[in-house]
């Protein structure tokens, strides 16, 4: 199980405003969720909390993202090493 206050910190050094990057934290995330390392509620709180940083934030639009990120395009997965490695 992750701990929230370590990926918080870690989603501090993130900026949120490239949408390439937001998208990668998003889905590391969303994924963490699916794969048990923490419940889905946290998941989304984080990614929303983190998105909200940024200038161009649109709760709708998160909202959409969110409900439409899915692990079956066959690529691998964005995970929680992605946010550790982002966040260096």
């Amino acid at each position: 199980m992750e701990n929230i206050d370590n990926v918080r910190e870690m989603l501090g050094y993130i900026n949120a405003d490239d949408y390439d990057i937001y998208l990668k934290v998003v889905a590391s995330l969303k994924y963490s969720a699916t794969m048990g390392d923490m419940t889905m509620d946290d998941a989304r709180n984080l990614a929303e909390e983190w998105a909200a940083t940024s200038s161009k934030f649109d709760p709708h639009e998160f909202d959409t993202k969110w409900k439409s990120l899915r692990n079956e395009n066959g690529g691998a997965p964005c995970t929680m090493a992605t946010i550790t490695h982002l966040a260096k």
